[in-house]
């Protein structure tokens, strides 16, 4: 169970980007793997499962190019949490992000899916998940907090100017947004359900379909779809809670 160690020998230099990183051409495991001031920590080019990773003042913490299974992970002080490419599958869980630029960037990625499970985006300058331009792509995220994140998820306008087989799905249920200045772009074929957003400059930007969510002191972007609850109760405490 003892963790094995990748960084510079100059512990003086605070820079990220120091050194290369790891590189994976094959199928690969990684498990209790410290990572830290690496330009790209990990590259997979083959399907790679990670468990018990912690990456730190890096450029890029995983560029993934042949599918990632993350579980367990933390990954803070990085430009990018996950860079991905077109075809490779993402499933990540228990994982926080902290304090980057963008946490997963799928950005005009398409033919991709990516899972979010009980897991943490916070402090992101740009957008915590940007799936912005993705086409035949689908997002699924549950039980996940996002706190204070420009942007929490920036959804696909894919449907807007494509054919349907173009299309891009997202799905978001039982997560927090909280403290963000936006918590969702939404834009087509998005679906927020049970989840609770509160202390947000924007809650809501153009999601098309959002049920049984609750609202508490948004500037604006709150629901009122049935089932929806804007309450002056602050309700943050038993929502994180039960994350």
């Amino acid at each position: 169970d003892s963790w094995i160690t990748f960084t510079t020998n100059d512990e003086t230099n605070d820079s990220k980007a120091q050194w290369g990183g790891i590189v994976f051409n094959y199928f690969g495991a990684l498990t209790n793997v410290k990572i830290d001031k690496a330009a790209t920590a990990i590259e997979n080019n083959a399907p790679l499962k990670a468990v018990n990773l912690d990456i730190t003042n890096s450029t890029t913490a995983i560029q993934d190019d042949g599918g990632l299974k993350l579980y367990n992970s933390h990954i803070e002080n990085i430009n990018t949490g996950i860079k991905r490419a077109e075809n490779a599958l993402i499933y990540v869980e228990n994982t926080n992000f902290k304090n980057g630029v963008k946490g997963i960037d799928s950005r005009n990625i398409n033919h991709n899916s990516i899972t979010v499970k009980t897991s943490e985006f916070s402090d992101f300058s740009d957008r915590a998940i940007d799936f912005q331009g993705a086409q035949n792509a689908i997002l699924n995220v549950s039980n996940t907090l996002f706190r204070n994140n420009n942007y929490g998820i920036y959804g696909s306008e894919s449907a807007y100017y494509h054919y349907s087989y173009h299309y891009s799905y997202h799905y978001v249920y039982n997560s927090t947004f909280e403290s963000n200045n936006v918590a969702i772009v939404g834009l087509n074929n998005f679906t927020l359900q049970d989840s609770l957003l509160t202390n947000n400059n924007v809650a809501l930007n153009d999601v098309q379909t959002h049920t049984n969510n609750v609202y508490y002191n948004n500037n604006s972007g709150e629901g009122t779809s049935t089932g929806e609850l804007r309450t002056s109760t602050p309700y943050v405490d038993v929502f994180i809670g039960n994350l």
